[in-house]
Order: structure tokens, then sequence, then C-alpha cells
């Protein structure tokens, strides 16, 4: 049993150490294989364990990320922030340069309708007064001022009692109705019982009358008028008959009748 082959090698011993997993020292090559046997467990160890180690390594990486993460959400978030508050003092701006805008517009808009208006007002006045002058209305507001003097001071002749006092302002009338006749203005003075001039006498008072012939005739004139053409200077100011219609006899019969029929209701109630 304990012999040894030719090769050198205790059967016995090389049986054990098979059994027990254990290879002889003296075999190079047994010692190679069993080398090489463990060779991929090792390997898939070492696999394991760098999965491990990667796994490991990605659950304490995840927190870390997520950090970041949030931290760039924050970074976002304010610079959102920031653009929105630029954005609302950019309009906030806009509004108040246009509310500055719009003043000034309405400012330069009523300096430009005044001037505007008054250039305007200065034409029409230019135009009106080359219209009369073309007309010749040039010299009414004149005109009407020495027919006014006459008409206020034509009673004086009768009120004043020296001859020679009376006799130069009476001179004076006239030589006023001459100036006032050389520019065309023609004097007017109706006579009790004269029709009214409708156009260049007013009326001052209306006398009732039940002759028909004697409406709208001149009672009395209180001043003389004065007009050019079918315009009128000074208005004469003259008191008027007012027909007014007398009332019938029918009329007049017809009272006591409703007298006498209102009396007999009164009874009868």
């Amino acid at each position: 049993m304990g012999e040894k082959n030719q090769f050198g090698i205790d059967p016995e011993s090389t049986v054990d150490s098979t059994i027990n997993g254990e290879v002889a020292p003296d075999n190079p090559e047994a010692t190679d294989n069993q080398e090489k046997a463990t060779t991929p467990a090792e390997d898939s160890e070492q696999q394991t364990g760098s999965c491990s180690d990667g796994e490991q390594n990605a659950e304490s990486s995840s927190p870390s990320s997520a950090s970041a993460s949030s931290q760039q959400e924050d970074v976002a978030t304010g610079e959102m922030k920031a653009e929105i508050e630029k954005i609302r003092r950019d309009i906030a701006e806009s509004v108040e340069a246009s509310k500055k805008i719009f003043t000034e517009l309405r400012e330069i808009h009523k300096l430009y309708h005044n001037e505007f208006a008054g250039r305007l007002k200065s034409m029409q006045d230019e135009l009106d007064a080359y219209h009369k002058t073309d007309r010749g209305h040039a010299f009414d507001g004149i005109l009407s001022a020495i027919a006014r003097i006459y008409g206020n001071n034509e009673t004086l002749v009768n009120e004043i009692a020296d001859p020679k006092t009376q006799k130069h302002v009476k001179y004076m009338l006239l030589d006023i109705l001459d100036l006032l006749e050389e520019y065309g203005v023609q004097r007017l003075k109706s006579n009790p019982g004269d029709k009214r001039n409708t156009r260049h006498c007013q009326v001052l008072e209306r006398i009732p009358t039940d002759d028909p012939a004697l409406h709208d005739t001149v009672v009395a004139s209180h001043n003389s008028g004065f007009y050019m053409e079918n315009r009128t200077i000074v208005k004469e100011m003259v008191d008027i008959y007012l027909y007014e219609r007398p009332s019938t006899p029918e009329a007049e019969e017809a009272t006591p009748v409703c007298a006498a029929n209102n009396t007999i209701t009164e009874h009868n109630n």
C-alpha cells in the first residue's frame, strides 16, 4: 500500500489529497489546474463585488444628484422671477412715459388750437371788414352814432327859449342831416295816421281801437329813424293803433239764455 510507482507518486496519498480537495505539492501540473479552476470563481466574486460597489456608488450619488437638480431649479426660478420683475418695471416705465407724452401732446394741441383759433378769428374779422367795405357797410357804426345824436337832440329846438340859440341848434341838426344824406342815409319820421313801416319802425305801445281802418297806423312818433337802402341804421319808436273786434249782439243775447238755463238747473236741484 505504501509503495510508490515508477513515477515516485504514492497512490494512497494522491487519493487522500484528492478526496480532501488538496493537490500534492509535488505535482506542478495539478497545482496549475487547481489555480486555473479557482480563477473563474474568483472572477465572478470580483464582478459581484464591483457590481455591488457600483450600486453603492449609485446609491451614494443619487442624493447628491437630487440636491444638484433642486439647486438648478432654484436658480432657474430665481432667474425667472428676476425677468418678470424686470418686465414689470419696464411696463411701469412705459406707462409713465406714455402719460407724459400724452400730457405734452395735449398741451401742444391746446396751444395749437388757441393759436389757430386766434388766427382764424383775425382772418374772419378781416374778411368781414372787406365785405363791409365792398358792400358800403364800412361806415355803418359811425353813421349810426351820428344818427343817434340827431334823434336824441331833435326835440331840443322846441325847448330852447332864446331864438338865437334855437336857430343855431336848428342849423346844427340840419348839418347832421346833410352829412347823413351825403353817405346815403335817409331819415324816417312818421306822422300820426301814417301806416307803420314794419321794417324800420319799432312799436312801443299798442292802443286798442274798434276802427279797422286805424289798425297798425301811427299814433305818435318818439324819434326819427334812419335807414340806408334796406338796412336799418336807427329804428323809429312809435305808438300804433291795434284793432280789436267788438262783441256781437248775438253773443250778448246768448249770455242771459245761458244764465237762465243755469238758474233752472239750480232750481231743479
